[in-house]
């Protein structure tokens, strides 16, 4: 089966953090050289003139937290599942590990609309992870995180087909 790690994450080079972070704390917005970042994240690629760097953070972040089932109803505790998190305002999806007890959570959000799905780990391996972003984005089911929201939201954990392989 695939490593975790090979799933799409955010890349530390590009993606603005701040520590510490105040609790409940999340990047409201984030500007290099007055260009807006999309999100937490900074476009690196035409080069650093100033390097002058504006960051507001806000005091509500919201989290995000439930239960991953499987066909019958069951919290999924076999180890090779997560959770992929998208919001409309980033490049990346966010990714949890799902818990032997079929937990998951996200800290820190943004208020925002995300999209989310819980996938099974084995029959998404091989698949380029520009494309599993695509379908979590797509096809995952909708959340709206408000200011200091705190939402509770299981998941069916999605299983590919083998006819939904594009080889």
């Amino acid at each position: 089966h695939r490593d975790l790690h090979s799933f799409p994450t955010r890349r530390s080079s590009d993606l603005v953090t701040v520590q510490p972070m105040p609790e409940d704390g999340y990047i409201k917005t984030a500007a290099l050289d007055g260009v807006a970042a999309k999100g937490a994240t900074i476009d690196l690629t035409r080069g650093v003139r100033s390097a002058a760097l504006t960051i507001s953070l806000g005091r509500g972040a919201g989290r995000l937290s439930g239960t991953v089932r499987d066909d019958s109803g069951e919290p999924v505790d076999n180890g090779l599942a997560l959770v992929m998190l998208a919001g409309a305002d980033s490049a990346d999806p966010e990714i949890a590990i799902v818990k032997q007890d079929g937990k998951y959570s996200f800290e820190g959000l943004r208020p925002g609309n995300y999209r989310i799905s819980a996938l099974d780990l084995v029959t998404y391996s091989g698949m380029p992870e520009s494309e599993v972003a695509k379908q979590v984005t797509a096809g995952g089911e909708a959340v709206e995180i408000a200011e200091g929201g705190r939402v509770g939201k299981d998941l069916k954990l999605v299983i590919r087909e083998a006819g939904d392989a594009k080889q």
